[in-house]
Formats: structure tokens, sequence, C-alpha cells
């Protein structure tokens, strides 16, 4: 799937008057918890720890 137009990610969280003027320009504010989750969604960055039981850890040599 792609997606077209302007993304501003970060691994924090916005002000309420960051979110207004993304929203105003047409931006799409991505903040850490979105990251975080869409990371899981697409298993971006992870590894799978335990071949019994699915789970999903960061994977920091990923993001070297």
């Amino acid at each position: 799937k792609h997606f077209s137009g302007a993304y501003f990610v970060t691994t924090s969280s916005y002000t309420n008057k960051a979110i207004s003027k993304g929203h105003e320009r047409g931006i799409t504010l991505i903040d850490g918890t979105q990251l975080v989750d869409l990371m899981i969604q697409y298993k971006v960055g992870l590894e799978v720890k335990n071949e019994l039981t699915f789970c999903l850890t960061p994977s920091l040599e990923f993001f070297d």
C-alpha cells in the first residue's frame, strides 16, 4: 500500500497548537504511540522472541 502526502513523525507527542497547524496545512502527524502501533502492525524493526508464543519486541539492530 502506498500513501502520498506530507507526514511529520515524532517519538513524542504534539501540542494542540501543532495538531491544529498540521490539520490546517494538510500534514498528517504521527506521534510516538501511533508510530509504535504502525511498527507492530507492519512488523517493522521487530523480531519474534519466542517460537511458541507470538511476542514482538523492538529490534535495536534495525535502527543502527
